[in-house]
């Protein structure tokens, strides 16, 4: 991709097929997201539409190493939809899902591992309500789960981590 992938409509369904890759090139110069807290993200996928969900049976390849602050999904002031990995893989990012400002995500089935050292965070949620958090796996990265400012009724599930540089569940 030379870009991120945005939602155009609500009640989309996107599914990435087994032995797909979707990645943002390296050499490409995709937009950079500026959220209200002043923090640069490039996403994979970028969700500002009700009820769009991922299923990931593919790659998501956020290209991290490349362009800084990649992820794999940004959901911003949406209500329903969300991402399930179950079969699928996510490579090189930051902060793997990040939502902000939403209510009702269901974020399942995710698997993040990292040897570069990355600090990340598989799941990060600001300013969320009544989403659910369910079967997350950090290995050798900084938190599984990230609740920042301002989360409500957030349903957590099978969390798990290993070799993490922070926590499992980290609430501020």
């Amino acid at each position: 991709l030379s870009d991120r992938i945005e939602s155009q409509a609500p009640d989309v369904n996107v599914v990435i097929q087994p032995g797909a890759t979707v990645k943002i090139a390296d050499s490409a110069s995709p937009t950079i997201l500026t959220d209200n807290t002043g923090q640069d993200r490039v996403p994979l996928f970028y969700i500002t539409h009700n009820n769009v969900s991922i299923k990931n049976d593919g790659t998501m390849d956020g290209n991290n190493a490349n362009h800084p602050q990649g992820h794999a999904a940004l959901f911003q002031d949406v209500n329903s939809g969300g991402i399930d990995s179950k079969g699928g893989d996510l490579v090189d990012t930051h902060d793997t899902v990040f939502c902000a400002d939403c209510t009702g995500l269901q974020l399942t089935n995710l698997y993040y591992a990292t040897s570069s050292g990355n600090r990340v965070a598989v799941v990060a949620l600001e300013g969320c309500e009544d989403c659910t958090v369910h079967n997350i796996t950090g290995v050798d990265t900084g938190e599984t789960v990230d609740l920042n400012g301002a989360n409500e009724d957030i349903q957590l599930s099978n969390i798990r981590g290993k070799n993490l540089s922070d926590q499992v569940l980290d609430i501020n």
